[in-house]
């Protein structure tokens, strides 16, 4: 009775959560593995500046996004770990997250000894750099940093590499599938280029959820 009085009272309010998100310009968004009642489970979120909106499912795929937005999310610019279903949610555009990138790109060079990922780290590094340099009203403006940093993607992105670094090529071909989510944050002042909220608040949100949300859990 407690849980079901609980839930009644919070819908309203998660509802809520939910539209603000749904108009936010920038979001953030992750899912995160869980198990309930032994079953293997997702937690996802979507989070603005202020506002974070969990949804538990079954799936991990594009059918959760459209069961919870069935319109996409198409005023927002959605930042995340470019996990192939929130490609396929329909937005102003979207952000890899660059520490994910980083991460990658990391595990890449250890693998390889790969100068190609060592190049594309300290491209990052320049991306970000030239981010906390820029003032609103030098997003519109053209700029030469930023030109010669998408210049020098561009090589990176079309270069060569040993047949045999199979998980590079294949992390290449998707830098270069999504190319145009790389660098958007240099266009965009309230674009971050990372998704770190994200990876911070389920875990301190979840135990909350399973209460809010626990009538409900398996309805995905």
């Amino acid at each position: 009775m407690f849980v079901k009085a609980v839930y009644k009272k919070a819908s309203p309010i998660y509802e809520t959560i939910k539209q603000r998100i749904c108009s936010s310009s920038v979001v953030g968004t992750d899912e995160t593995g869980c198990k309930v009642n032994g079953k293997k489970s997702w937690f996802w979120t979507w989070q603005n500046e202020q506002l974070t909106f969990i949804v538990h499912s079954l799936n991990r795929g594009i059918d959760t996004i459209k069961k919870v937005f069935a319109e996409g999310l198409p005023n927002s610019i959605l930042n995340h770990d470019r996990w192939a279903s929130h490609f396929h949610c329909r937005s102003k555009g979207h952000q890899m997250c660059t520490s994910h990138l980083q991460r990658d790109l990391v595990y890449i060079e250890e693998l390889y000894n790969s100068q190609w990922a060592i190049e594309m780290m300290a491209l990052i590094k320049d991306a970000l750099s030239l981010k906390k340099e820029m003032k609103t009203e030098d997003y519109k403006k053209p700029n030469e940093k930023r030109t010669l940093i998408e210049e020098s993607l561009s090589k990176l992105l079309s270069q060569n590499f040993d047949p045999s670094h199979k998980k590079a090529l294949a992390f290449q071909k998707n830098l270069n599938k999504h190319k145009e989510s790389i660098l958007l944050f240099l266009y965009y002042p309230k674009v971050p280029p990372d998704n770190n909220g994200d990876l911070i608040l389920p875990a301190k949100s979840m135990s909350l959820t399973g209460i809010f949300g626990g009538i409900d859990l398996h309805s995905w």
